[in-house]
């Protein structure tokens, strides 16, 4: 069983190698307290996700589109607002596990870090604009056409 290619594979990938290099990094480096707020902010929407998707295999439309309305909501809150200013509060307000306070120049790794946040809060951007289209297509034409990353070959 394989699953149909995905028009973003190329931005999952990156997702992923800036998501276990972050975390990693912050693991590695006493930065786990940011760590954590992080990947409550990028998990919180997936149940949600997941809700949506058992709904339309159970033939139940309404409720899959409530989950998605709501998932929505949660995804672009989540992601996209309260994400970039927990990267702001990261750099300006960051103090490390031991107390100290982080210095203004931070590290190559504290920089290196900030750089994965940004590329991740790129793409939160590219997904928010998918799943707005998504919404969009579905209240223009009343129908929801499934997964707009699929392609066909």
């Amino acid at each position: 069983m394989s699953h149909p290619k995905q028009s973003d594979f190329w931005a999952v990938v990156v997702h992923h190698i800036s998501t276990v290099s972050v975390m990693a990094a912050s693991y590695a480096f006493g930065f786990t307290r940011i760590g954590v707020i992080i990947l409550l902010l990028h998990d919180c929407s997936d149940p949600i996700m997941e809700f949506a998707k058992c709904s339309l295999y159970l033939k139940k439309q309404k409720t899959a589109d409530n989950f998605f309305t709501l998932f929505a909501i949660v995804f672009l809150l989540t992601r996209n607002v309260l994400f970039p200013y927990v990267i702001y509060c990261a750099h300006e307000h960051s103090i490390l596990e031991d107390g100290t306070r982080m210095p203004r120049g931070f590290s190559f790794w504290g920089d290196f870090c900030l750089g994965c946040l940004w590329v991740l809060a790129v793409l939160n951007m590219y997904w928010g604009y998918l799943i707005v289209k998504i919404a969009v297509k579905t209240i223009v034409t009343g129908e929801v056409e499934g997964d707009i990353r699929e392609e066909d070959d």
